[in-house]
């Protein structure tokens, strides 16, 4: 675009800012949570490291412990491979106690008898956030692992261990301002599918030699200001969107890059051993009506009217219906 004198002096350039951009690159870790004000990720490394849990002050939600409370950790529950992206997100039914969508459609397949080879992708998973202060260097940051075969499963198996049977309480107050225990935590290189991460492999309780400040709790994250967790609305809409890992086919055409997506509604082009339904019939489905996106060999796929997909529904379970006839909808959540 050319512009003349004046325009020139009139036009303000403004710029975006290269080093908020990095920061918040360094603390948006997902869907499922991110890091408030100035805090750091701890990042585990190979070899031995010496950290002390620093409990915090619970907020608002906490499954373990009431608000108020002071507390070591901050679990919550996660589906994976969602979307389009196979993306991670908080579940909001395990974390929080409210629906979730996806937990929904994995109790209506397992109603139906569902394989669960073909349900499992659903299930939640638990993760954990602490608060971690390093003995080099005495920050505090915080840290995410899934619990299974992870920090929080190997500090609850030294606690329930019967070899520690005498000293049970004493490990349990491991947390605690006074009277507390370091952790020695030992990592070492493994390798995954080409990915080079540093995996923990063992955690050993030692003596704290001193006893940490009040004051500390004014210093840590509070856990569960980090968590984002998205509307029922929003998680149903990504759902929707993509497919489970095992129903991901390769087009025959391996030159053809269109997408793959079952939940194309374009696309007519399926076919399947039951000839009474095709894609884009109009179903009723447990009195709402639906519209059929895929046909598998023994089920199809459906989207009802607010955009909620239904996997896996079996030929019976649904009645095909005229495009014009009245099928009465289901109550609204």
């Amino acid at each position: 675009m050319n512009l003349n004198k004046r325009e020139k002096e009139k036009r303000q350039i403004r710029y975006s800012d290269a080093k908020k951009i990095a920061e918040q690159g360094d603390k948006v870790r997902s869907r499922t949570w991110q890091l408030p004000g100035n805090f750091e990720e701890y990042k585990l490394e190979n070899g031995k490291h010496v950290v002390d849990v620093v409990p915090y002050v619970v907020g608002k939600g906490n499954p373990k412990a009431d608000e108020g409370m002071v507390h070591y950790e901050r679990r919550y529950y996660i589906h994976s491979n969602v979307g389009p992206n196979q993306e991670k997100v908080i579940c909001p039914a395990q974390t929080f106690g409210d629906s979730c969508p996806i937990c929904e459609e994995m109790a209506r397949q397992t109603r139906r008898g569902v394989d669960w080879e073909k349900r499992k992708w659903m299930r939640p998973q638990m993760r954990q956030l602490w608060n971690l202060r390093s003995k080099e260097d005495g920050i505090i940051r915080v840290f995410e692992q899934a619990y299974y075969r992870g920090l929080g499963e190997m500090i609850d198996d030294q606690i329930n261990s019967d070899e520690q049977e005498d000293g049970k309480e004493e490990l349990s107050n491991f947390f605690k301002l006074e009277n507390g225990k370091s952790l020695k935590l030992f990592a070492k290189e493994e390798n995954f599918k080409g990915f080079t991460y540093a995996k923990l492999v063992q955690v050993d309780f030692i003596e704290r030699k001193e006893p940490l400040s009040e004051d500390i709790l004014d210093e840590v994250c509070c856990l569960d200001d980090c968590l984002v967790c998205q509307s029922y609305d929003q998680i149903k809409k990504l759902f929707g969107q993509g497919e489970s890992p095992d129903e991901v086919v390769e087009p025959e055409n391996t030159s053809d890059t269109t997408s793959s997506n079952h939940f194309d509604e374009d696309n007519d082009t399926q076919s399947s051993n039951n000839s009474e339904f095709k894609v884009g019939d109009v179903v009723d489905y447990e009195g709402t009506r639906c519209t059929v996106t895929k046909i598998q060999e023994d089920s199809l796929t459906l989207k009802d009217s607010e955009g909620g997909f239904h996997k896996w529904v079996e030929f019976s379970d649904v009645e095909k219906v005229d495009s014009d006839e009245e099928v009465p909808e289901t109550s609204q959540r």
